[in-house]
Parts: C-alpha cells; structure tokens; sequence
C-alpha cells in the first residue's frame, strides 16, 4: 500500500495540474466563504476594520480590473513554461522535462495567477444588485492577492532566468540522483544483513522444479511492491525469484516472476503476483537509481556532440555523477536474498550494484568523449577521487578498470603529445592511489594475522 501511494505521489508531483489544483480549490473556498463572512459580520468589519470598507462601484472595478489582468498574466505565464519546456528538450533531451515539470515554483506561478481571476468571478456576483451588502473583506482579500501575485510574478521571472542555465539543470538532477541513492541504500527490496541467505544460492533455486509467471502488460517497470510480494510468498509457502529490476522493458508475457514449491499456477495467483509490479510508459527514479543516471548522462552527452561541442557542461556533468558515485561507493550493498520472520527465504531479487551505476555513468561519457582531452582528463581525476573513497574490492576493480578504458581512448584519440602526456600523468597519479589502498590493505591483512 506504501509503495502504491508512493508511485502515486510520484505522478502527481510531475503534473503541471496537481499543485494548480490545489490553489485554485483554495481560491474557490474563499469566494464561498468570504462573502458569508461578510454578510454576517458587515457591521464588526465597519466598527473595527474601517479601512477595508470601499463603494460598490469601485468594488465592481477593482475585481473586474484584477481577473482580467491575473488571466492575462497567467498567459504569460503558460507561454514562457512552454518555451522553458521547448529549449530543454531540444538542449538536453526529453528525460529532463520530468524534472521541469516537477519544479515547485512553476506549479505554483500557474495556480496563483488562475485562481486569483477565478476568486473575482466568484465574488463579482455578490455586486450584482444594489440591495446586496458590498463583500467589503472579500474585495480586499482579492486586492491582497493582485499584490502578493506582483512578488510571484518577480520571483517566477527570477527563477526561470536560474532555471534554463546549464548549471542549475545539472544541479536539479543530481539531487535527484541523490535522493534516488539515499531510498535504495540501503532501503530497496532484499535490504538486510548481507549474511542473509548465506546457506542458499541460486544454484540452488536452479536445481528446484520452479513455475513462471509472465507479464499482463508492457512498458517500463517503475516500482516493485516488495512487502506485497513477501506477504504473497509467505502465504502461498514459496520462494520468489525476481527476474526483472525496476527500469527494464517488459513486454506482453515475458516471463517476470519464477517461483519454486509451487506446482500449478493459479489464473488468481498470476494476477496478485503482477499486482507487485508498476508498469508505465516511462521511467521514475523510484526504484531505478539507472533513471536519475541516464538523465544527467544524456545531458553530457548531448552537451560532447559536433553540433554543440559543449564539454564544460560534460565536465559538470562528470563532478556531480563522481559525487553521487562517492556517496554510492560508501553505501552498503542490499542482499539480493528476503526472509520471513521465521528465517525462511521467501524472495531473491537483484539489487542495483555499484558497477553496474558506474557503468551507466561512464561508459557513453567516454565513448563520446573521444578526442577531446579536457574531458578525458577529468574522467580520470574523477576516477582517481572514486579510488580514494572505495572500499570493496569489486568496486575497486570496475574503477581500475574504467580508468584503463580512457587511457586506451586517448591514446587512441588524442593527436597532439602534450594531451596525451597529461593524461598519462593522470593516470599515474590513479595508479598512487590505487596501489596506496592496496598497501594500506595488505598491511592490515598483515596485522591480523
């Protein structure tokens, strides 16, 4: 159910129309209960809150003037997100527009100019006959929101000019990437002591008469309910193998669960099992850390392409993606294996790896960094700061083994000699580093024994 309203909350918050909503609502209530107010306090308004009393003529103008001008600006508004939305897509790719439409500040510009024009309409119909009492507080409330929507409107100017540069767009997404990190280590599905289902393997499970269960639907897979999934494994008394990981393609019956001590699968089964699985045209950093990867990615490689040939904002790029990777490198591993209370292994499902994130991060990197020297050189810096911080000898190995892929890149690449010198000098400063970790290992291996 958690994982469910949180896949939910997900698509609201990525919807120019979920926060609108909520303002213009606002905005609807007030015009209902404002004038009520009024009419029964109209001689406490008078006694105490004489400032706020005004003629019916000027009333009428004042809300006339104001939902007029708020729509006009909302206009404005809705043309210059639509331009934002348009540069991005062509600048750094459609998968930044998810962060764009997520973006608090141009949900909220939207809603506070619409529901200003909408509260006027409202509380115009309360001036229409001469017997009526003049909403005195309502009109004031509608002025008060004419002048909060001139700092909105400042403010939202201010952010648009923050938000179409390059370091600002890397920034947003690299906290997204963090935020992604931070929910799957080490809360992700299979979390626990790496101990866990150490006296099983999937050798084992392989040797079992197992049952599949394919995909009703196509599309990315977002978001896996896993303590749905253990709940069912638990109630039906078997072991869950998870075929697939939040971020891959699955298409219409593609086998996605296989299940031993089971031996018919029920019509009823088949569909709770699928139940656990969210399906949608597009991926969400949920559960897919690979998500928040590819967007920051696409951005430095569109930014390495002839038509732009742009590598400072790949060098940016590379400082965020090697900050998240620090912060990857000193989390602990979730255990692909989960258990019941009793001890019982009940679901196997393979968790994102720190290689397997390095090489989403680097490898498209490297191969349109080809020739251009201040990006490999970077690559191996980056490198080098990722040696510095790792600690699991799988770690190790996929960073030693990047840095040798850009040193064969730019000797492949790089014409000119002192280029190249540079980044043999990089790379033997990775090479210190790395062997200075190594010493520092077998010496304690050393002392141990």
């Amino acid at each position: 159910m958690r994982i469910r309203t949180l896949n939910l909350w997900d698509q609201f918050r990525t919807s120019f129309w979920f926060l609108p909503t909520i303002v213009v609502s606002i905005a609807v209530a007030l015009a209902i209960f404002l004038p009520w107010l009024d009419y029964w306090g109209a001689q406490w308004i008078a006694a105490y809150l004489p400032w706020l009393i005004t003629s019916r003529d000027i009333s009428v103008l004042l809300l006339s003037h104001i939902a007029s001008s708020m729509i006009t600006v909302a206009g404005i508004v809705f043309s210059l997100t639509v331009l934002i939305l348009s540069n991005a897509s062509s600048s750094y790719g459609s998968r930044v527009l998810r962060n764009y439409m997520q973006d608090r500040v141009t949900q909220f510009a939207i809603g506070a100019f619409v529901a200003p024009s909408l509260y006027c309409f409202l509380v115009l119909r309360h001036l229409g006959n001469e017997t009526d009492v003049v909403p005195h507080l309502s009109v004031s409330v509608g002025v008060a929101f004419a002048v909060f929507n001139f700092g909105v409107l400042i403010y939202f100017v201010h952010h648009v000019a923050l938000a179409i540069q390059a370091s600002e767009i890397i920034k947003s997404l690299s906290h997204e990437l963090t935020r992604s990190i931070d929910s799957l280590f080490p809360d992700h599905l299979g979390a626990g002591d790496e101990s866990s289902g150490n006296s099983y393997s999937i050798e084992d499970f392989n040797q079992k008469e197992t049952t599949t269960i394919h995909a009703t639907r196509e599309g990315y897979l977002q978001v896996i309910d896993s303590d749905r999934l253990l709940e069912l494994a638990i109630q039906y008394e078997v072991v869950v193998l998870v075929e697939r990981r939040p971020g891959d393609f699955i298409t219409l019956d593609q086998p996605v669960f296989r299940i031993a001590g089971l031996q018919e699968i029920e019509l009823v089964l088949k569909r709770q099992f699928n139940e656990t699985l969210f399906v949608g045209s597009r991926r969400t950093p949920r559960q897919d850390v690979e998500c928040a990867v590819h967007e920051l990615v696409e951005v430095a490689v569109r930014a390495l392409s002839p038509g732009i040939n742009d590598p400072f904002t790949a060098i940016t790029c590379l400082d965020y993606l090697s900050s998240d990777l620090a912060k990857l490198a000193r989390r602990k591993i979730p255990s692909p294996y989960r258990e019941d209370q009793s001890g019982q292994l009940r679901v196997i499902a393979f968790p994102f790896t720190f290689n397997g994130v390095l090489d989403s991060c680097l490898n498209q990197i490297r191969q349109c960094s080809s020739g251009t020297a201040s990006v490999l050189i970077r690559l191996l810096e980056r490198l080098t700061m990722l040696a510095d911080v790792a600690t699991r000898k799988t770690d190790r190995t996929g960073i030693c083994k990047h840095a040798e892929m850009v040193l064969r890149e730019a000797e492949r690449s790089l014409p000119e000699a002192e280029d190249l010198k540079i980044v043999r000098d990089r790379y033997q400063q990775f090479q210190k580093v790395f062997s200075g970790i190594h010493s520092v290992e077998d010496k304690i291996t050393v002392d141990q024994d």
